[in-house]
Formats: C-alpha cells, sequence, structure tokens
C-alpha cells in the first residue's frame, strides 16, 4: 500500500509524489509551471529595472547581471522539472531557495521598503506553500520576513529609514505567513480530493475487472440491459445460448435489443 499523502496535516513533498500516480504527476505538472512562471517574471523584472530612470547606471548594471544570472538558472530549473523528474523535494527547494536570494539581492540594492519589489515574494511563496510541507514553506516565509524586517531595522539603526517603513515591513511579514497558511490550507485540501477521486477511480476499474471475470466464468447467460433496450454487455454463456458470436462479432461492444435478430423476441418483450 502507498504511503498517505498527508500526515500530521502536512503535506509530505516527497511522500506525496510516490504516492498516487495521478498525485505524483499533479505535483510535477505544478513544478514545471511554476518554473516556466519564473522565467516570465525574470523577464517582466528584467524590463522594469531597466526601464526605471530613477535607478543609476551602476545599479541598472547590476541589476541586469542579477536578472540575466536568474534567467539561467530559471531555464535550467525548468529543463530539469521536464525531462528529470527524480528528487522532487530537493528541485524544489533549490528552485525556492534561488527566488529568495535573488528577490533578496534586488531588494537590498534597491534599497528596501522604498520600492515594491518586496511583492515579489509573494511568488515564491506561494509555490512553496502549494508543493512543500508545510515546515518547509513557513521557514522559507520567515527567512523573507528576517529580510525585509531586517533590512528596515538596519536602515532605522543607521538613520537612513523610517519608523514607518519598518511597520511596513513587519505588514509585509504577516502576509507572507499569511500567505503560506491559507495557500497551503486550500492546497492540501485540493490534494486530498485529487487522491481520493483518483483513487475511488482505481477502485472502479478494478471491480469492473471483476465483474467481467465474474461474468465469463458463470454458466447462466447475462445480459446488462438498461430501459431503452440498449445492451452495455453480456457474458460468453449468454452469446452461445443465442449464437450472438456468429451474427455479431463486434457484439461486447454497446448495441440495441432490436439489432440482434437473435433477441428480436426480448425487444419486443422489452
Amino acid at each position: 500500500m502507498p504511503p498517505p499523502l498527508l500526515s500530521s496535516g502536512a503535506v509530505a513533498g516527497d511522500r506525496a509524489v510516490r504516492s498516487h500516480p495521478a498525485t505524483h504527476a499533479t505535483f510535477w505538472r505544478s513544478l514545471q509551471t511554476l518554473a516556466i512562471t519564473r522565467v516570465a517574471i525574470v523577464l517582466v523584472l528584467l524590463v522594469y529595472l531597466l526601464l526605471d530612470s530613477q535607478v543609476s547606471v551602476d545599479a541598472q548594471r547590476l541589476y541586469r547581471e542579477t536578472c540575466m544570472a536568474y534567467l539561467i538558472g530559471a531555464g535550467v530549473f525548468a529543463m530539469l522539472a521536464w525531462y528529470r523528474r527524480r528528487h522532487f523535494l530537493l528541485q524544489l527547494g533549490a528552485q525556492v531557495a534561488l527566488d529568495l536570494a535573488v528577490i533578496s539581492m534586488l531588494y537590498v540594492a534597491a534599497g528596501g521598503m522604498r520600492n515594491s519589489l518586496a511583492v515579489l515574494y509573494l511568488f515564491p511563496l506561494a509555490g512553496v506553500a502549494i508543493l512543500a510541507p508545510r515546515l518547509l514553506a513557513l521557514f522559507a516565509a520567515s527567512l523573507a520576513t528576517l529580510v525585509v524586517i531586517g533590512h528596515s531595522a538596519f536602515q532605522l539603526l543607521a538613520q537612513t529609514g523610517e519608523t514607518a517603513q519598518l511597520l511596513q515591513s513587519g505588514v509585509y511579514g504577516a502576509i507572507f505567513f499569511a500567505l503560506v497558511l491559507v495557500v497551503g490550507g486550500l492546497a492540501r485540501r485540493l490534494i486530498r480530493q485529487e487522491e481520493l477521486a483518483a483513487r475511488h477511480g482505481a477502485d472502479l476499474a478494478i471491480q469492473q475487472a471483476i465483474n467481467h471475470i465474474v461474468m465469463a466464468d458463470v454458466g447462466d447467460g447475462i445480459l446488462v440491459v438498461d430501459a431503452g433496450g440498449r445492451v452495455f454487455t453480456t457474458n460468453p454463456a449468454a452469446r452461445r445460448m443465442l449464437g450472438l458470436e456468429t451474427e455479431n462479432d463486434a457484439i461486447d461492444g454497446a448495441f440495441t435489443l432490436a439489432a440482434a435478430p437473435a433477441l428480436s423476441p426480448l425487444a419486443d418483450a422489452f
């Protein structure tokens, strides 16, 4: 039996990927989407920073070099997610670590709360909240919060910042944790429903196979017919009794009673 998808209310990343094949595919598709979205965000960020007239030439060069390295890393992670589906949690952790490192570097270089780059943290935090265990997601939120609050506190101590910026960074930190908890809770609920549906589908397929085997071994003839006289399935005994095997080689498919001459009396009575 595969291990349960959820443990103590948290998504167990590697175990979730190893549980049901449908869940496995969903997690990898989500990681691929995250990687592709990262590439798009890097391109938009690069254009935004280069067009910002308030940024100095040296700062623009730093932003350009950082974003180009970020773009290369995002491309590598996208290729790994598409063509090397192994070590899911390791790949996810590396991607989120790259996101937090680059965003923190740009955030500090741009002056902290004086710009709007703090909102970029929402992207990796939402991804890790959906795909990673809750503890890892909260750890990522803690790192992002330490960066924004720590930088604002440093500016305040150095008398280059304002108290309002420190309060604003605290609000951002609360938003980071709220995002992780809310998005993570919704993701776990959806994952439970998807795994339950996949298991029900597998159970139904097994039950249908069992029914087919049992019907094939029964010596009595069996026809499964709906209210309109449409025959959905038969067993070998019924086909032998009614001579259907010689009249219609495709008798295993759905047909009507009136379509088979041997069943005409049944069709009239039905």
